[in-house]
């Protein structure tokens, strides 16, 4: 019968080796077991550190030196990767900056549920600042995206982010002297994976409601962060007395700073003990009427060129990047200017702000060479874009 005739070819085929068999078995095992053991580090809150080509590091190379401890445990949910400058330095030349990122707003841009967007604090910082972090840690609440820029030996993070709920932490050798700020933004952005992202100097502090206000904003205003094109300006304060900064000795919440929207006052007076951040060129930043308004506000225009407030925006494909021409502040001028003219509609919300901490030998003076070629820049963007300005 047929079923016979495939029994008897069965019969006939020969059996692999046994020592075949245990390879197999011992495979099947091996699989498993590894299958199982990523469940687990999955659920685990480790250090991991990065050395293989990513999409978004092209110039990153393995190196012994970054090699962290398999199972090293750091905060609640703390990841690492790391990124060499140094030996991989792509050299940015005007030549190779000047193809500009153009906004096309027909990509999608995911997700649309806005009862799932969330929101990154994204800073770099160097290792020398790296105390600011449980400060920014403690008083926003949310995940944090932190590029930590050394230039020798790799300095160890894990004392300094105790108190932050979520993070992701890169960790850049750039060379000495030399700090990419364009660049470092751009990595960290290019770590955010959260809906939304506000990227802030080093030197700034939240207000300690400022996470919760723009989660509320979820239900409240779900129109202005379902929209692409929309930014969400976060007022920029500096205290009238300088002297009064926050340092390494300061306990993390920093309270000689305001932390909520009636510690801008001295006493009952009423009377601000603060005033809007660098406000020769924040003219469009209306300080009083913003902090005091409990609706959130549109700008209407843009009174200075140079205004280059903090925007919470949605973290899209098309999002431009920072011009890594500019290794200084320039490049969030040259950022704020392009979706500027590319369109964004531009809103403030209330009774929430950042803060200046000051601190000596800060800033970053604009060279002529970076003044001239912003103004290219700018031209450019306004030609392109037209009548979006």
């Amino acid at each position: 019968s047929t079923w016979g005739k495939i029994r008897d070819m069965k019969q006939q085929q020969p059996h692999p080796p046994r020592k075949w068999r245990r390879v197999l078995i011992i495979w099947a095992i091996i699989t498993v077991a590894s299958i199982y053991a990523g469940s687990v580090s999955r659920n685990a809150f480790q250090i991991v550190t990065i050395n293989q080509n990513l999409e978004q590091l092209k110039d990153a190379s393995p190196s012994a030196e970054h090699t962290l401890p398999e199972h090293t445990m750091l905060g609640p949910a703390v990841t690492i990767y790391s990124q060499d400058l140094v030996h991989n330095s792509n050299t940015v030349t005007e030549e190779s900056t000047n193809l500009i990122q153009y906004v096309n707003p027909k990509h999608s841009c995911q997700p649309q549920n806005a009862q799932i967007f969330d929101f990154s604090y994204v800073t770099q910082i160097t290792e020398e600042n790296l105390w600011m972090i449980d400060r920014i840690c403690t008083r926003w609440g949310g995940p944090v995206v932190v590029v930590v820029a050394f230039s020798e030996t790799r300095p160890s993070v894990r004392p300094y982010f105790q108190k932050c709920s979520q993070a992701t932490v890169i960790l850049v050798r750039t060379i000495q002297g030399t700090i990419p700020k364009s660049k470092l933004r751009n990595i960290a952005i290019s770590f955010t994976t959260t809906s939304h992202l506000l990227n802030v100097d080093s030197d700034f502090l939240p207000s300690s409601c400022l996470y919760s206000r723009l989660t509320q904003m979820r239900s409240t205003h779900t129109s202005i962060l379902t929209d692409a094109m929309s930014g969400i300006i976060v007022p920029a304060l500096e205290m009238i007395n300088k002297s009064e900064s926050c340092g390494k000795e300061t306990t993390p919440s920093c309270d000689v700073l305001p932390r909520y929207f009636e510690d801008i006052f001295l006493d009952h007076s009423r009377k601000m003990r603060v005033t809007s951040f660098q406000s020769n060129v924040h003219t469009s930043a209306q300080t009083e009427t913003w902090l005091t308004q409990n609706e959130v506000q549109k700008v209407r225009c843009f009174d200075h060129t140079r205004y280059e407030p903090y925007v919470v925006v949605k973290n899209c494909p098309f999002l431009p990047r920072f011009n890594e021409q500019f290794t200084g502040g320039v490049g969030k001028t040259e950022f704020v200017n392009h979706i500027h003219a590319a369109g964004w509609k531009f809103y403030v919300i209330p009774k929430s702000f950042l803060v200046y901490n000051s601190q000596p030998n800060q800033g970053d003076p604009i060279s002529s060479d970076d003044r001239k070629r912003l103004t290219k820049i700018r031209l450019k963007l306004l030609h392109s874009y037209g009548h979006n300005r």
